[in-house]
């Protein structure tokens, strides 16, 4: 079989051709240099603000949303998050957003960017539009899915 992956801001894509015994090879047995694909995951590892998912109320027309900070970061299948504890260090078991399963990465305003995935939508808060867009160039080449980096009405539409 083929395998593309596509830029969706330059147009640049990548074809690989996949023999039939590769099955669900993880991404990280397709990229052709090893020490790019840690520096990729390195990169992408930090503290942000995930938008709670069940925990908005609505009064009129206004919402309250939750945010809460996490430490995330990438390992070769998955983007994981962890609780902090008091002294901000990661606890518990880390939840994890497989590559498989995420579809669309991109902005949702100047600091905010969304995971689309099968099931549902991430949303993170980060400091400052570059680090928004390091995050959404690094999951995109992570997981392979399409991404934006500009503000569009898709991902606007998403984080909802």
């Amino acid at each position: 079989g083929t395998f593309v992956m596509k830029n969706l801001d330059t147009g640049d894509f990548v074809v690989l051709e996949l023999s039939s015994d590769v099955g669900s090879a993880a991404l990280s047995s397709l990229y052709p240099n090893k020490a790019e694909w840690e520096l990729l995951k390195q990169g992408t590892r930090g503290v942000l603000e995930k938008l709670a998912a069940e925990k908005t109320l609505s009064f009129r027309s206004y919402q309250l949303c939750i945010w809460q900070e996490r430490y995330v970061f990438a390992d070769d299948s998955a983007l994981c998050y962890q609780h902090l504890d008091g002294a901000a260090q990661p606890f518990g078991t880390p939840k994890c957003i497989s590559y498989s399963s995420i579809e669309f990465v991109g902005p949702f305003d100047e600091t905010q960017f969304v995971l689309k995935c099968e099931k549902r939508a991430y949303t993170f808060l980060c400091d400052s539009t570059e680090e928004r867009t390091r995050w959404i160039k690094n999951i995109a080449a992570l997981s392979g899915c399409s991404s934006s980096t500009e503000i569009c009405l898709k991902s606007k539409t998403m984080g909802n």
